[in-house]
């Protein structure tokens, strides 16, 4: 999982929401979010704007999208 995906879940928002405020289209979040898409500099400084996260809290210095620090579950016996 992106920082990009937990931010937006942890705010209630939905992918088609984000994508409505950003003009663009919501299968584009989801291949923003899953790193399947790279995202224009445009994008990604307004996707942090929605967030209220500085940009270099959700991508890298290539504008990729940073993965969350999940805790990996216990395995279940």
């Amino acid at each position: 999982m992106t920082r990009i995906e937990l931010i937006r879940r942890m705010k209630g928002l939905t992918q088609t929401q984000v994508a409505k405020e950003l003009g663009i289209s919501p299968s584009i979040v989801s291949h923003v979010e899953r790193r399947r898409r790279y995202p224009y500099p445009k994008i990604r400084q307004a996707m942090a704007t929605i967030y209220g996260v500085p940009e270099a809290a959700l991508f890298d210095q290539d504008g990729w999208p940073l993965l969350a620090a999940v805790p990996e579950l216990p395995k279940a016996e």
